[in-house]
C-alpha cells in the first residue's frame, strides 16, 4: 500500500541471484482510483545484481478531509522463468 495525498515516486527493487543477465516485461496493477506507471516495460538485470525501477503512483481523486485511505498495486515481471509479483 501507498499513501499520498495526490501522488507519490516510489522504487521496485529487482535482484538477480543467477550467473546469467535476465530480461523482464514489467506490467503493473492498482486498486480502483490510482495510476500505476512504470518508468519502461522491459528492464535487463545483470548477474548477481540489483536494479531498483522507478514508479510513479497518482490518486486520481484525492481525498482531502476524512480519514486517509489505502491503495494497494502490485507489479509483475514476467521473464524465461516463471513470473514474479511484489505488491505495494
Amino acid at each position: 500500500d501507498s499513501t499520498a495525498v495526490v501522488g507519490r515516486r516510489v522504487a521496485v527493487v529487482i535482484a538477480n541471484s543467477g550467473a546469467q543477465p535476465v530480461s523482464l516485461e514489467l506490467s503493473a496493477q492498482s486498486a480502483k482510483g490510482m495510476r500505476v506507471e512504470l518508468d519502461g516495460a522491459w528492464v535487463r538485470v545483470p548477474p548477481h545484481s540489483t536494479v531498483r525501477v522507478p514508479v510513479r503512483l497518482n490518486v486520481l481523486r484525492p481525498q482531502l478531509v476524512g480519514h486517509r485511505n489505502r491503495r494497494a498495486f502490485s507489479v509483475l515481471a514476467r521473464g524465461d522463468q516463471s513470473p514474479g509479483r511484489t505488491q505495494g
